[in-house]
């Protein structure tokens, strides 16, 4: 040490610890001259590219050895406008976006968030400070208002996010329209759960296609008279959430359909129902005609199969419509 070597280095890449070794035998500043890359631990390659005593660099390739903190590849980051490659220690996405703000798309940083639950804006936005897929794996459910459902698709639709497949997604704030609930249904197999926009029963069933009972989605219609009872079953199949049928008024449908739908507001995933008009389209047996009129305190027409006195004098209640 101490001696006053006039140095200059041809290598085209170079191991940052040799280069610090070096640069403690001499005063004289060394000389880096057509260096594309640099390699090492943490501590040895922002030493070399912050030293005094070592000029020429020309924002060389970083490749730095082991983990390092979210703060030191974002220190790198910001001495090369060279390609950064680092394996990052794991964090929130929320953290590892805050310390990473000299980070581009172009670096290959490894990235793995530790959320359970992240919004998907946060994912997006760490998608853009590398081009290595993020490591998402631990994350069980995607968050989003009601104004971000795209960022919702970009983030199931990057290449850049893995392990998302399956996974809930949330979203929060206002209604969000059939359509749109619909495509973050068809994001995933995992629970989506949303308050949709009311609609009819019909336009609900026809725009929900992609819906099943497993996702949470509170949906309210606006039908009150001459409900299908078949299509509000169809309804109740594409939520777990109970749906209000306190404004129905009446009911059609074939015996068999309107007893599917007292069951399930017997299992409590349709509410309010119990007093409705009901009118029955197929004809009936009187067992089915009492089995029906049994379900509400609303009048029921119907057709009865059966014609004589001693069958049609086991009716079981009045003012019904037969």
């Amino acid at each position: 040490t101490n001696n006053h070597y006039t140095v200059t280095i041809t290598d085209t890449a170079i191991d940052a610890a040799a280069l610090n070794a070096l640069n403690d035998k001499t005063d004289v500043t060394i000389t880096i001259s057509g260096a594309t890359a640099v390699n090492g631990s943490y501590a040895d390659v922002n030493a070399v590219l912050t030293s005094a005593g070592i000029t020429g660099w020309s924002n060389p390739a970083v490749a730095l050895v082991g983990t390092v903190t979210a703060a030191q590849a974002d220190t790198i980051a910001n001495l090369t406008t060279g390609v950064l490659t680092a394996t990052v220690a794991a964090d929130t996405a929320a953290n590892l976006n805050a310390a990473l703000s000299h980070a581009g798309a172009t670096n290959a940083l490894s990235l793995t968030v530790t959320d359970a639950s992240v919004a998907a804006t946060a994912l997006n936005t760490l998608d853009g400070k590398t081009s290595v897929a993020i490591n998402a794996a631990s994350v069980a459910t995607i968050t989003a208002t009601d104004a971000q459902l795209a960022a919702v698709s970009a983030a199931f639709a990057s290449a850049g996010i893995a392990g998302l497949a399956g996974k809930a997604i949330t979203i929060t704030g206002s209604s969000i329209a059939a359509s749109d609930a619909n495509t973050l249904v068809g994001l995933t197999a995992g629970v989506v759960t949303a308050s949709v926009a009311a609609g009819t029963i019909s336009a609900l069933n026809s725009a929900l296609s992609n819906a099943s009972g497993t996702d949470a989605l509170t949906l309210s219609f606006s039908d009150t008279s001459g409900v299908s009872a078949a299509a509000l079953t169809a309804l109740d199949s594409k939520t777990s959430v109970a749906l209000n049928a306190g404004s129905v008024t009446s009911v059609t449908g074939t015996a068999a359909e309107v007893t599917a739908l007292y069951e399930a507001g017997a299992l409590g995933t349709i509410t309010g129902l119990g007093n409705e008009a009901l009118t029955i389209s197929d004809s009936v047996t009187v067992a089915q005609a009492n089995a029906v009129a049994a379900l509400t305190s609303g009048a029921v027409t119907a057709t009865l199969a059966e014609g004589s006195l001693s069958a049609l004098g086991g009716l079981a209640e009045t003012n019904n419509h037969y």
